[in-house]
């Protein structure tokens, strides 16, 4: 479980501003992007306790827009079709196993795939490459907060070529 400890800081107003400009722009909470922020600041001075890695591959931290299709089962007149529906999120993380995902509050109003083991699609381009990647994926993990639900979730049928372009992904610094 995360534990949160609150602090007053204060900022300088031009500083407060661009960084809530930055936050909106890619949609997230002022508190995430800090929290991102200061967590990337005191990796690179290795200063930041990672807990032992218990995955198979280890995580990249990453920030990418990505959206979520998932399937939903709907009747009419006595027949059943498949429909479904994107959703906007962002990856936070990714490894060759799976991905951590985040869709903010007030964008995950009826979700079905934020539900343990359900299925869904991300549809992502991984930062500087020009494949577009589908990824098939199930919910391992789900956790909720005032500033939207993150979901860590599992590849389920991989597609081999884009396995092993994500593994030369996940390898880059």
């Amino acid at each position: 479980m995360t534990r949160y400890l609150e602090k007053t800081v204060y900022i300088k107003e031009n500083i407060l501003d661009k960084l809530e400009m930055l936050a909106k722009k890619n949609s997230l909470s002022l508190s995430t992007l800090l929290n991102h922020i200061f967590t990337k600041y005191l990796e690179s001075r290795n200063g930041y306790d990672q807990l032992e890695e218990k995955r198979k591959s280890a995580r990249k931290k990453v920030v990418i827009p990505a959206l979520v299709y998932e399937k939903t089962q709907n009747g009419g007149n006595g027949e059943d079709f498949d429909m479904g529906r994107y959703i906007s999120t962002t990856i936070f993380d990714i490894s060759r196993g799976g991905l951590r995902l985040v869709v903010p509050a007030g964008k995950n109003g009826g979700m079905q795939f934020a539900k343990p083991q359900s299925e869904f699609e991300v549809i992502s381009y991984l930062s500087g490459n020009s494949t577009l990647f589908r990824l098939k994926c199930r919910a391992e993990h789900i956790e909720q907060n005032e500033n939207g639900v993150k979901v860590g979730s599992s590849f389920v049928e991989e597609a081999n070529f884009q396995m092993d372009k994500l593994e030369v992904y996940c390898l880059q610094k």
